[in-house]
């Protein structure tokens, strides 16, 4: 292998140290912080609607704290008679 094709470590860092610094730092209002970061709770939710930002998390509990059960189907009792058999 040349030196040519060895890898220029000063630009390397330099292209992934400007990678980091970019438009993704940006500065949260006091309700997007409460919506992404707070407990779920009647206050966290309302955070999330003043600040136009889905409810829905991860875990079936949204940000007003409801959690989602699922539908649930009540099971009716089916009794055999044996007859003969005894059972």
């Amino acid at each position: 292998p040349s030196a040519a094709m060895a890898l220029d470590m000063d630009s390397f860092i330099e292209s992934e140290l400007s990678k980091d610094s970019g438009p993704k730092n940006k500065d949260l209002s006091a309700d997007e912080g409460m919506c992404r970061f707070g407990q779920p709770s009647e206050a966290t939710g309302q955070a999330c609607v003043r600040a136009n930002l889905s409810t829905k998390r991860q875990g079936g509990v949204d940000a007003f704290g409801t959690i989602d059960r699922g539908d649930y189907v009540k099971c009716k009792a089916y009794y055999v008679d044996g007859g003969d058999n005894g059972f």
